[in-house]
């Protein structure tokens, strides 16, 4: 399989922003149709990246073009029968974060990629960010993480979740959930705190304390009633730290030498692009890889029902396993 042909369900501003230009500078992907409810963004989308056909019912174009895979790239709410169609037609999916924003649609997906035989995935960028790769590495090189930490805090104060859903965590938090995870390892036990601050009517606080299978340890912080946004990860080791605010740079402290290997985002990247530096880019790479060489991915559908039914949805209620 030397050319992927790929087709899009999907023509806003966030996937022209990083999947389209991601997937067009792959020399062996071919973006094929794209399809979206708007006429004019299917156009002018179809137009920007030399995509031959555009659509407006993605069954035609399931029915019409001949694809390997289908990103589907629009909100949480509406994806499942869309995903499972196109499952039911033979392609492996690509979804953005959340996988369906109910456990419910998830599940379902899951169920259908399994029994269809298909590959999926999810985008998780943050933990294909080359300063969170190559810092986590750096660290793992010591032995397991002792502590995982991710601080996730915006200003939203007012502000119902996106797409005007209920939980800022299960659209939003999410990937922190997922970074924090894959910096310490697959999580055990939590503990969690779940706050509605200043008598909002969605949670907008979350703190979570985690307990890793290998051993370590593990925190969550996010507060959408704070003072701007802020995004960062700790990941700490034997005699060795370090401290990520991706996609910009990673700072490593090693045997209490006070003076940090300094890891550049952009420079790691080869590209001060965003969706480069930020790990989209390398989120497409893998997806495409695992299609060519035919085996799952980790951040698949069905680690997406794990996600969300032992950590998210146990978080948001403010409970323990």
């Amino acid at each position: 399989m030397d050319v992927l042909n790929i087709a899009f369900i999907g023509a806003g501003g966030f996937a022209n922003r990083v999947h389209y230009p991601s997937l067009s500078e792959m020399d062996d992907v071919r973006l094929v149709a794209v399809c979206d409810l708007v006429p004019e963004k299917a156009r002018e989308t179809a137009d920007r990246y030399g995509i031959p056909r555009w659509y407006t019912d993605y069954h035609e174009m399931l029915a019409r073009e001949d694809t390997h895979a289908v990103y589907v790239i629009m909100p949480p709410m509406g994806l499942e029968p869309i995903v499972v169609d196109c499952l039911w037609a033979g392609k492996h999916v690509f979804t953005e974060k959340p996988p369906g924003y109910r456990l419910e649609d998830t599940r379902e997906t899951a169920r259908v990629a399994a029994e269809e035989d298909r590959l999926t995935m999810f985008g998780t960028n943050r933990r294909w960010a080359p300063v969170v790769v190559k810092a986590r590495r750096r660290v793992l090189e010591r032995g397991e993480a002792t502590l995982a930490v991710g601080d996730f805090h915006k200003h939203r104060l007012g502000d119902r979740p996106y797409y005007d859903t209920d939980s800022w965590l299960r659209v939003d938090i999410i990937h922190t959930v997922d970074t924090i995870q894959f910096l310490g390892g697959r999580v055990g036990r939590l503990v969690t705190n779940t706050r509605r601050l200043y008598e909002w009517e969605a949670m907008n606080s979350y703190t979570a304390l985690f307990s890793f299978e290998a051993g370590g340890c593990g925190v969550l912080c996010a507060n959408y009633a704070s003072g701007a946004w802020v995004k960062r990860f700790e990941m700490h080791g034997r005699g060795i730290a370090t401290y990520i605010e991706a996609p910009q740079v990673a700072r490593i402290y090693r045997d209490d030498n006070l003076e940090p290997d300094v890891l550049d985002g952009p420079t790691l990247a080869r590209s001060d692009a965003f969706y480069r530096t930020y790990g989209y880019f390398q989120e497409g790479r893998h997806f495409i890889e695992y299609i060519q060489e035919e085996y799952q991915l980790g951040t698949n559908f069905t680690y997406g029902v794990k996600l969300k039914k032992e950590l998210i949805y146990a978080i948001d209620r403010g409970g323990t396993i």
